[in-house]
């Protein structure tokens, strides 16, 4: 009889796929999401093939971890919102794999069953509202903030045309950015050529994620999203969320994202003084939160 003894959690990312194993205390590895597979994540209306999700996966479990996927148990982060058709493909490619919700395992990263996900993704954000390990897809909102918008505020003002790929600047801005506090005015120079660099404002790509100035996102700010997805919850829940907020995706692992977003909810000062609005500081990465979740959640099976 196979010993499937090992779990493994994977968190497919449209950009990178994370996989950790449980009873061990951080993911294993992250590798980038083949191309194809990416793609139809990221493309409206395309849908995953199952035939996309079972190499893949096989690949990982036999190459890198060097089992056979019938020797062990598969847990795979997904959800029943904007990629409906990855949770499908999932389910029809490994129908003996468990899958687990994505942003509950983000909540369960840092401890909690109740609370409020704020997902800045590739293409759009998602504010998700859980109270008791409950996804409230009804109360969740949708825009399109996102870390490409953040590229393309960098890109089409910095970006020289024969100096600077898109990618370069943007894989720059990534790992030598931060997020400041509003109105700071701290300059990082930023690679122009060979020979040259150009200062600017060390947060001011970031500034479109709070400004309300993203053409497609009809004025939203994450502030009001975050203020806006607690209003619209039941008033018995609004404290319990608030409490705990999370927050994930490629584009928080910016230093000062959290504390940023903290900085804006509290300036709109829409919410009641009563109610307690806290940011969790987990030491995980916001892009390992998922992953690190789902191991924490099949370790203590009260929470899955």
């Amino acid at each position: 009889m196979a010993d499937k003894s090992k779990w493994i959690v994977i968190d497919i990312g449209s950009a990178t796929t994370k996989v950790g194993i449980v009873g061990e205390g951080s993911p294993r590895f992250e590798i980038e999401t083949e191309a194809k597979l990416a793609h139809a994540m990221l493309k409206p209306g395309c849908v995953v093939s199952e035939g996309f999700i079972q190499p893949f996966i096989r690949r990982l479990v036999t190459e890198k971890i060097h089992l056979g996927i019938d020797r062990c148990h598969i847990m795979i982060t997904t959800n029943t919102g904007s990629r409906l058709s990855l949770h499908d493909a999932v389910r029809s490619a490994l129908p003996t794999s468990t899958i687990i919700n994505t942003h509950a395992a983000a909540l369960a990263c840092s401890g909690f069953h109740t609370g409020l996900v704020i997902d800045i993704g590739h293409q759009e954000t998602r504010s998700i509202p859980i109270f008791e390990g409950t996804v409230l897809e009804h109360s969740s909102k949708f825009c399109n903030l996102s870390s490409d918008s953040v590229k393309t505020q960098f890109t089409s003002r910095y970006q020289t045309l024969n100096d600077t790929t898109e990618e370069a600047a943007y894989d720059f801005l990534i790992k030598g950015g931060r997020v400041n506090k509003k109105n700071a005015e701290e300059l990082i120079e930023a690679p122009q050529s060979a020979s040259k660099v150009v200062k600017i404002p060390l947060s001011y790509p970031f500034e479109v994620l709070f400004d309300g100035s993203e053409p497609s996102a009809d004025s939203m700010t994450l502030q009001r999203m975050v203020v806006e997805t607690i209003e619209g919850v039941d008033l018995v829940q609004r404290r319990p969320i608030a409490s705990n907020i999370v927050i994930m995706g490629g584009v928080a692992n910016t230093p000062g994202m959290t504390e940023r977003i903290a900085e804006e909810v509290s300036l709109l000062g829409t919410l009641p003084s009563s109610l307690d609005v806290v940011f969790s500081k987990n030491p995980f990465r916001p892009s390992y939160r998922p992953v690190i979740g789902g191991m924490a959640m099949r370790s203590v099976p009260l929470m899955m």
